[in-house]
């Protein structure tokens, strides 16, 4: 036995043997080259202690700098940058760092022009100023970028036109130079030699004349965002040669013509929003092809005919939007198949008949609009759809149904009794109680206010997410409805910021709308 007992312990010293010669060597330290440490050391003097830069001025182990990456030699590959306030120019001394690869510096508060010395980093892959206070033109020297892949300006104050020489970065997937509003003229030509362009947000600039047709042919792209601008003419059948295409909005320009049949051909679209244009025709049937949507806004536009039956099978979609069209006949009793619905609004059309009865069934349904369409109260019979407000304008009209609905509702969701009062405590113990509560209330709301501040600066995310090798953004960017309805204001007194889902928001406001009570998003969540 005791034989045994050596034999184990000596098996377990040669492995323990084994394993100490073969592990690894730790990471030997890499320190940062002496002219890459001047260059970081000269942003650091320029922005000055509040930016919080760990190691900026100090160089040393490249590990130990905030937001840096350097290669064995010490050579920076990357600065990566973020909610840091900055608050100054972007030195020209960054464009000697020559093995950079990536220039991220999001919401940081630079401000100038974007210097021409960047455009010589030609190992450059990454180069994202989104957030800032950039100004100027964008310089045509970008050209000389011929390695770029993402490049991201958006939420700055440059102006001028897009240059040309955009199109001469042949390797780049995701361009978004959205909110550039003084950012005006044509989407140039020189941009069909984009061929491996994945996303493209052009949105909110003052971008004119016809949709390119070049952009419509594009099967690598997924994401497609052009919205508030000035493009006239049609979407071309081509369209549907865009088969990898997820998102595709273009709300708010003055785009003509009927939507494309086409359309039936993108079978991998989630979100597709044609809204405030001046589209004619009927709703191509091909749109029930759309498995995968989720989203679907054709509201504000000159559409007639009926709501075609294709539709139903749209069993993922959420939202529906159809409000202010032309569309006529009755609202299809099939809309109780799209099982998943959020929001549906139907108003400003010329329909007729009551609400189907079906649409007891969708309870999911959290807002519903039939409001100016036409439509006339449903049967008494049906299930309660949406919680329903007696002071509400359908339920004046259709008091028998809110009086069903609220009574079902009293029925489903008892209240619990309340508790009973307690005993009167004594004059003195009343008064300190007072005091206390008092403190506590003035305490609370301090402590609410600074969180909501906090929360304010700190959690402003960015609307991109991942898809392959580039960042394609999501479908946060779909209008919000106190965008879409200006009534909702009046409910919302702090409704201003950009235009959002109204998908997975916070029902934090009562809202009348239409024929609903409902619990309406805050704008700028």
């Amino acid at each position: 036995m005791a034989g045994w007992h050596c034999f184990v312990i000596l098996l377990a010293a040669l492995v323990l043997s084994f394993s100490s010669t073969t592990a690894p060597p730790a990471a030997a330290a890499v320190t940062l080259d002496p002219s890459q440490a001047a260059v970081l050391a000269e942003c650091q003097k320029k922005w000055g202690p509040k930016a919080q830069l760990t190691g900026w001025s100090k160089g040393g182990d490249c590990a130990q700098v905030k937001g840096v990456r350097c290669d064995a030699a010490g050579f920076i590959v990357s600065i990566n940058v973020t909610y840091r306030p900055l608050f100054g120019p972007l030195p020209d001394a960054v464009g000697s760092l020559t093995t950079l690869t990536e220039l991220t510096l999001t919401k940081t508060g630079l401000y100038g022009s974007i210097p021409s010395s960047l455009f010589g980093l030609t190992n450059l892959v990454t180069l994202d100023l989104y957030g800032n206070w950039l100004f100027g033109p964008i310089p045509t020297a970008i050209g000389g970028l011929a390695a770029l892949s993402h490049l991201d300006l958006s939420w700055n104050w440059l102006t001028g036109s897009i240059p040309s020489a955009i199109g001469g970065l042949v390797s780049l997937s995701f361009l978004d130079l959205s909110k550039n509003t003084r950012i005006n003229g044509t989407i140039p030509l020189e941009m069909e030699s984009l061929t491996n362009l994945r996303s493209l947000a052009l949105s909110f600039m003052g971008l004119t004349g016809p949709f390119p047709s070049w952009i419509s042919g594009r099967t690598t792209l997924t994401y497609i965002d052009v919205v508030g601008n000035r493009f006239v003419g049609s979407i071309p059948e081509s369209i549907g040669s865009a088969i990898n295409l997820k998102v595709f909005s273009v709300w708010h320009n003055q785009l003509t013509g009927s939507i494309p049949e086409s359309f039936g051909s993108l079978t991998k679209l989630n979100s597709v929003d044609l809204s405030d244009n001046l589209f004619v025709g009927t709703i191509p049937e091909g749109i029930g092809n759309m498995k995968y949507i989720t989203s679907l806004d054709l509201s504000n536009n000159l559409l007639t005919g009926t709501i075609p039956s294709s539709l139903s099978r749209l069993t993922d979609l959420q939202e529906l939007f159809l409000n202010e069209n032309k569309l006529n006949e009755s609202l299809p009793a099939w809309i109780a198949m799209l099982s998943n619905i959020v929001a549906l609004d139907v108003s400003g059309n010329e329909l007729s008949g009551p609400l189907p009865a079906a649409l007891g069934s969708l309870t999911g349904l959290s807002f519903l609009d039939i409001s100016s369409s036409g439509l006339t109260c449903p049967p008494d019979t049906a299930s309660c759809v949406v919680r329903q407000s007696n002071e509400s304008a359908f339920c004046s009209k259709c008091k028998s149904f809110c009086d069903t609905c609220t009574s079902d509702e009293a029925a489903l969701s008892p209240r619990p009794a309340p508790p009973a009062p307690p005993s009167s405590p004594s004059s003195s113990s009343h008064y300190d109680l007072s005091i206390g509560a008092v403190i506590g209330i003035v305490a609370g709301a301090i402590f609410v206010l600074l969180v909501l501040l906090g929360s304010a600066w700190w959690t402003v995310g960015r609307r991109k997410a991942s898809d392959g090798v580039s960042s394609v953004p999501s479908l946060q960017n779909a209008p919000t409805l106190c965008q879409k309805y200006p009534w909702l204001l009046s409910f919302a007194p702090q409704a201003t910021g950009p235009r959002t889902s109204y998908l997975g928001r916070g029902r934090s406001e009562t809202c009348i709308a239409g024929c609903a009570l409902m619990m309406a998003p805050r704008c700028g969540q």
